[in-house]
């Protein structure tokens, strides 16, 4: 299956790579605007940012990844 530019990022972790399909679920781990610690969002898409840092787009405006960690997948 081919997937489109921004709806997925690979995840490496202790049982090894794997893609994950927007949208999937996120925690916010540093305060940046609204969103507060603790509280659990969707990304609905993954890009790149103008100086090449991933971001995640929850509620159609762009993040850097590094302010949330991956809780599991949406649905």
């Amino acid at each position: 299956m081919e997937s489109k530019s921004g709806n997925s990022i690979l995840v490496i972790n202790n049982h090894g790579i794997y893609r994950l399909f927007c949208p999937f679920k996120a925690i916010c781990i540093k305060q940046v605007e609204c969103f507060k610690v603790g509280e659990e969002l969707i990304v609905i898409a993954v890009k790149t940012s103008l100086n090449c840092k991933l971001v995640y787009v929850i509620q159609d405006k762009a993040y850097y990844h590094s302010y949330f960690i991956i809780a599991s997948t949406a649905g």
